[in-house]
């Protein structure tokens, strides 16, 4: 993910590298592995090469963007959002106050896919353990549709087509005519 600190603490590179050399190539300590990638391989400084020639040897990290999004994403019908947390919360921006089953769905969507991404991060570098992408859609969906049950929506066509994504049973709590 682009969030991943190059420089951080406990990354292996600031044991051969300081903030001056770091600063000297332009970069900052809060640089991200995605600043330092160019057309889809290390672009390392020379002088970074030279001071810590390990660095030619580690291999390119997949960066994927936020692949789950995309998979949960039609549930809340933000399809045409691109998945970028930055364009998620702009969106977010306009509506967030309101009460529509699309927004308040949204907001539980979003936190609980952030969390699973989170997980799956940490159990594949703490545990070396993965799990492919559907069953951490099938997790989020549960989550979300758990949190489901306790609520009640306006009887509108729109919460129906949305609660017919979400498999809610047809005798779910709604109040109020189309």
């Amino acid at each position: 993910m682009k969030e991943v600190l190059v420089f951080a603490t406990l990354s292996p590179i600031s044991r051969f590298l300081t903030p001056r050399d770091i600063a000297r190539e332009g970069f900052t300590l809060q640089a991200n592995v995605a600043d330092l990638v160019e057309n889809g391989v290390w672009n390392w400084p020379l002088s970074w090469l030279v001071k810590a020639p390990n660095l030619g040897l580690i291999t390119f990290p997949n960066l994927d963007d936020t692949e789950v999004w995309n998979l949960v994403r039609t549930l809340v019908e933000m399809d045409t959002i691109q998945p970028i947390l930055h364009d998620i919360m702009l969106w977010f921006q306009p509506v967030a106050s309101k009460r529509t089953f699309q927004v308040i769905v949204g907001k539980m969507l979003l936190a609980a896919t952030s969390y699973f991404i989170w997980r799956k991060r940490n159990n594949r570098l703490f545990k070396d353990t993965r799990r492919p992408l559907e069953e951490i859609r099938d997790l989020i969906m549960v989550t979300v549709r758990l949190k489901l049950i306790s609520f009640r929506f306006k009887n509108t066509l729109r919460v129906q087509r949305l609660l017919t994504l979400w498999k809610m049973p047809s005798n779910f709590r709604l109040y109020g005519v189309d």
